[in-house]
């Protein structure tokens, strides 16, 4: 079991290859694993893609009256040393 390829198709969407093959030689535990393993890594390249197309213009989401920022564009503080 592999994932073969990722990429973007004409008409922008998300389209990922992937090869899924039983193994005789491993039990039917380790295969369900090794396809979790699989079918994890394809949910991940297509969260990033779906997150990078989402916030383009980096802007901040206010959530329970919390405002929370793109990591790039965060707010820091901070604080001046003090002598002791």
């Amino acid at each position: 079991m592999e994932l073969l390829s990722s990429k973007k198709g004409t008409n922008g969407n998300l389209i990922i290859t992937l090869e899924i093959t039983g193994d005789e030689s491993l039990s039917f535990l380790d295969q369900e694993e090794n396809l979790a393993i699989l079918l994890n890594q394809a949910g991940l390249l297509a969260t990033k893609s779906l997150l990078s197309e989402l916030d383009s213009q980096a802007s901040s989401l206010k959530v329970e009256g919390k405002v929370h920022y793109k990591k790039s564009v965060q707010k820091k503080s901070t604080k001046a040393l003090t002598a002791k």
